[in-house]
């Protein structure tokens, strides 16, 4: 999904190539895409941590329900946001209003952090609706199809660039994710 959204905003395919390079070798951590998804499986407990400290709310709920956080968001950052947020072809005027290649502007420049405050702004923007949610099917339900109604994007850009921009730096998630990344891999050689 990654490379086809690279090849639809790209005018080559060379392009879109370096494109996805600088994803996978330069953006995203090492381990991301490898067979045990290490790093994707450590960012996903960073992502619980970051919404049991940010989000309190939305985490004791979701606590409450039986609700895994992870089913919902494992594959918004393994497919860089691709599968849940709008996009168009690209167009002069559609280019400034879609969701996706608003938040990769921000993610080629600000780098595997921004992942997270992405996710963290969607979770609190709807933040009342999951809330409302009585069953956990009724989250599932709501939580995976969210992020196709981001409107007006601007909101999203804006708590995700400025209203996260300090509590989700790229120094702190790279201290959790080491951490988790070791407690992974130790429970790999216990399991083993």
């Amino acid at each position: 999904m990654i490379t086809a959204t690279l090849l639809l905003i790209h005018s080559t395919e060379e392009e879109a190539f370096w494109g996805l390079v600088a994803i996978i070798e330069r953006i995203l951590p090492e381990g991301y895409f490898t067979p045990d998804l290490i790093a994707s499986r450590a960012d996903q407990r960073v992502l619980k941590r970051l919404v049991r400290e940010l989000c309190p709310r939305v985490h004791l709920h979701l606590q409450r329900l039986g609700v895994d956080l992870e089913a919902i968001t494992f594959n918004w950052f393994l497919s860089v946001f691709t599968d849940c947020l709008p996009a168009e072809v690209p167009t002069l005027l559609t280019l400034l209003t879609q969701a996706l290649f608003r938040v990769w502007d921000v993610f080629f420049v600000e780098g595997s952090a921004y992942m997270f405050r992405v996710a963290l702004s969607i979770i609190k923007i709807n933040e009342k609706l999951i809330l409302q949610c009585k069953s956990p099917s009724s989250v599932y339900s709501f939580m995976k199809d969210m992020t196709a109604r981001m409107q007006p994007i601007d909101k999203l850009i804006s708590l995700s660039c400025e209203g996260l921009e300090k509590s989700v730096r790229n120094d702190l998630i790279e201290g959790m994710r080491n951490v988790e990344i070791d407690g992974l891999k130790k429970e790999m050689r216990e399991f083993y």
